[in-house]
């Protein structure tokens, strides 16, 4: 099932005031690298393959209310908090997670945001295999 929309007529017209950004973002919302307390946990990561810099992450638990957050935490890494403090709108927005396009696709095309789901996107992939060789480096120490 779809969430409720997120986007209130405020919100909105905050968000369309930011500039656009020609590039698009990749996304993905991976599950199975992390387990915290005893849960598989899901990873968000916002990635701008073109400047190859991660704008933003955020490690999330598979509980009510997640994907809400997921999607706050986009909207906010829009408005400049992020690892960058660029602010803007993509043009697009590429994820390999079709929990995520179906969940995050209303808001988005109603921000003028083009959401593409694709079942493997090579940065993405690439990107999640540097990240679990790193966290798995770091074990047992």
């Amino acid at each position: 099932p779809v969430s409720e929309r997120r986007l209130d007529e405020a919100l909105k017209e905050r968000l369309s005031r930011l500039p656009r950004l020609a590039r698009p973002y990749l996304v993905g919302f991976h599950a199975g690298s992390i387990a915290v307390k005893d849960q598989i946990a899901r990873v968000l990561i916002v990635y701008d393959e073109q400047q190859d810099k991660i704008i933003t992450g955020q490690v999330f638990l598979p509980e009510k209310g997640m994907l809400d957050e997921a999607f706050q935490t986009l909207l906010a890494a829009f408005e400049g908090n992020n690892l960058l403090g660029q602010r803007g709108l993509p043009a697009e927005i590429h994820t390999d997670s079709k929990l995520l396009y179906d969940h995050f696709k209303q808001d988005l095309t109603e921000l003028g945001i083009r959401l593409v789901c694709a079942p493997e996107l090579p940065g993405l992939t690439a990107l999640r295999e540097h990240f679990l060789a790193f966290v798995g480096s770091r074990r047992g120490r």
